[in-house]
């Protein structure tokens, strides 16, 4: 995740999906899944909104 936003704060014209795009396939990791971790993370920092991994097995208890 760090090196996706260290792309986003070098770059301020760098998109989300490209710098996604430029790393992932570096790792051989999926895009779609890089996203998806990319985009919990941001939850989990309280950048974005949504249930955080925690909440979401609360949930899953009940």
């Amino acid at each position: 995740m760090r090196m996706v936003s260290d792309r986003l704060a070098d770059d301020r014209s760098c998109m989300q999906w490209k710098a996604i795009s430029e790393i992932a396939p570096k790792l051989g990791i999926a895009h779609e899944s890089w996203r998806s971790w990319y985009e919990q993370s941001l939850v989990e920092t309280g950048e974005h909104h949504g249930l955080t991994r925690e909440e979401h097995e609360a949930d899953a208890v009940f």
